[in-house]
Order: structure tokens, then sequence, then C-alpha cells
């Protein structure tokens, strides 16, 4: 959220130096930098890959490509334990 903040909701200049040590010091962490890319590389997986199954779709949105794609992200976010549980729920099929 620091980011967000940092990047795109604007931050006021009094809070500027607030929000750059937040980020600073949570971006030491190599856990914490694994987790912003990795909800980053589900952003573009969501685009690339999932959106083909059109928006809300609550059935059939897993095939071998989606299974594959999820497959891929989990060899670098392995150790991120929301991305991790995040992929493998998308690999699962729906009902």
């Amino acid at each position: 959220w620091a980011l967000v903040l940092q990047n795109e909701l604007g931050v006021s200049s009094e809070n500027i130096a607030a929000v750059d040590g937040i980020v600073r010091t949570l971006g030491e962490n190599k856990t914490n930098q694994l987790y912003v890319e990795g909800i980053a590389a589900i952003d573009q997986f969501s685009l690339k890959t999932l959106s083909r199954f059109g928006d809300l779709s609550l059935h059939n949105h897993c095939d071998r490509s989606v299974v594959a794609a999820c497959d891929a992200l989990l060899e670098q976010y392995n150790e991120v334990p929301l991305i991790k549980e995040a992929l493998e729920a998308l690999r699962k099929p729906t009902q």
C-alpha cells in the first residue's frame, strides 16, 4: 500500500518522507520484494491468460495453459505464502 500511496495516489508533501521511509524499509526485505513482484505477476497473468474467460467467470477458468502459467509462476514465488496460495487456487479446476 505504501507503493500505491507513493506511485499512484500521490502523497502530500508533509508525508512524502514518511512514505519513502516505509517503502525503503519494507523494500529491504526479500520476501516483501517478492510479494510485490508476485502481485504484479498475477496481475499480468490475469490480463494475458485469464481475461479470455470473460469478466466474473465462475466456471471453466482453468485449462492446461492456466496450469502451466501458474506452475511457472510458482517456481518463482513458491517461498511467498500468499502468492503461492493464490497461484495454487488458480490452477485448480472450477465446477
